[in-house]
């Protein structure tokens, strides 16, 4: 059967679900496969290693990208009624803050099978990038490949112990810990013949999909020793899902947040791993009255201090995503040491988005800049999945901390059609202009 690359969308709206199952159906009997030809929003003459100013990435969702150095390298994911273009594998694009530009440059060596879905992390100077939809192929996979951002070269990272492999998905999540060790975390997929001990499955019950489902897979990497290897936990772990967010705070603990499992988000609480004792901390709601945002999935996560900074008070900014209902344009800090919630107020230029990437840069304690890029925002036109179209738009948003109150708030958002360019500081939406006056009468 084919293989389900948007099987995460939440089913009560199913239009990326079902995009991608009919983009990537492959016939019963020999011939060329039902995908269109993908185009190239890039002339054949144009060198890609030397591409204008101006140059965008195409528009796309279920891509991952990584901070190394200072720059956000994104590879990868689907880019709708376009189609995949032929070299989407053998290409990175790069965000250079300094600049407010993206380029795009040819890699070399063996790229990852996982095009859709795949989780990935930083360690400077690599990027990797492990499981994911192979479109080629039309199957998961579980493959952990490193690119070396200096030379743009890919290789295999093979594991020793390949059949102590977490099972072949997508949409796991992973984190590094002591800079040697990949953390991966939950995915859809194949389910192992064999399960792991220490891992939960649920089994999708949608007719035609039988063999795969949800897990709550916590499998670590050594990359020093290439092998697999299976923490023994404690503490109530999270439910098998996919499409969740994982992201470090601190030197050793992540959060594992939101995801979706059967069609339903799980549930809404907050999974605290400690990555030195292995101890999971749920935190599974407030007192009554106080603020807790909705469940969701296809949402991104990033901490608002460096993870290896040493902030005695580590938070993670929840931004947008989507459940049964529909898209969320909102923003939520989880604060780890009071355990409590805090909505951010977002100005209604800031339209939801899910299935994106957001990349957070540390310009000091009290002042950061998101970057995201891609994702789905809307119903396909004539609601017909194959016409979905993913954003093609870089958005900075600045946000800072250091009013009277010690909120986060934001104080400028900068659109793809100013970036690079001289701007006027008086542009800021009128909400934006809103918080920073209320901000000013406490002064």
């Amino acid at each position: 059967c084919p293989v389900p690359v948007f099987e995460g969308r939440i089913r009560v709206t199913r239009r990326v679900q079902l995009a991608v199952k009919r983009v990537l159906r492959r016939p019963t009997t020999d011939g060329p496969p039902l995908m269109a030809s993908p185009t190239s929003n890039l002339s054949p003459d144009v060198d890609r290693g030397h591409l204008p100013s101006h140059y965008e990435p195409r528009g796309r969702c279920g891509h991952c990208n990584a901070l190394i150095d200072g720059k956000v390298f994104m590879w990868g994911g689907h880019c709708g009624a376009a189609g995949i273009p032929d070299d989407h594998r053998n290409v990175i694009d790069i965000y250079d803050p300094a600049s407010q530009r993206w380029s795009q440059q040819k890699t070399s060596g063996p790229s990852p099978p996982g095009l859709i879905g795949a989780a990935c992390v930083g360690i400077s100077p690599y990027m990797y990038i492990f499981a994911g939809v192979d479109t080629d192929a039309n199957e998961y996979c579980n493959t952990i490949h490193q690119l070396d951002t200096r030379s743009l070269v890919w290789n295999e990272v093979k594991a020793v112990n390949p059949l102590e492999a977490p099972m072949k998905k997508a949409g796991a999540r992973m984190v590094s810990y002591s800079k040697s060790l990949l953390v991966t975390m939950g995915g859809y997929g194949d389910l192992p013949d064999t399960p792991q001990p220490r891992a939960d499955y649920v089994a999708d019950t949608d007719e035609g999909y039988k063999g795969r489902g949800w897990t709550n897979e916590l499998g670590v990497f050594n990359l020093t020793t290439r092998t697999w290897s299976w923490p023994s936990t404690t503490g109530s772990r999270p439910p098998p899902c996919q499409n969740h967010s994982f992201t470090r705070v601190d030197h050793s603990r992540a959060i594992a947040y939101g995801g979706e499992q059967l069609g339903k988000s799980v549930p809404n609480f907050i999974y605290i791993l400690d990555m030195h004792s292995w101890v999971w901390d749920t935190v599974t709601g407030g007192a009554p009255g106080q603020p807790w945002p909705v469940a969701r999935a296809q949402h991104t996560a990033v901490s608002l201090h460096e993870a290896d900074s040493g902030a005695t008070d580590p938070a993670l900014l929840v931004m947008w995503g989507q459940n049964e209902n529909g898209d969320f344009g909102d923003g939520w800090i989880f604060t780890v040491n009071s355990r409590q919630w805090r909505k951010m107020m977002l100005p209604d230029s800031l339209r939801g988005r899910s299935w994106h990437t957001t990349t957070i840069l540390h310009t000091d304690d009290t002042h950061k800049q998101l970057v995201a890029y891609g994702g789905l925002d809307e119903e396909p036109e004539d609601d017909d999945p194959d016409k979905a179209v993913p954003l093609a738009d870089t958005t900075v948003v600045e946000i800072d901390s250091s009013g009277p109150s010690g909120d986060w708030v934001v104080i400028d958002i900068i659109p793809s059609s100013q970036l690079g360019h001289p701007r006027e500081k008086d542009s800021l939406p009128s909400h934006v202009q809103l918080t920073l006056e209320e901000e000013m009468r406490h002064l």
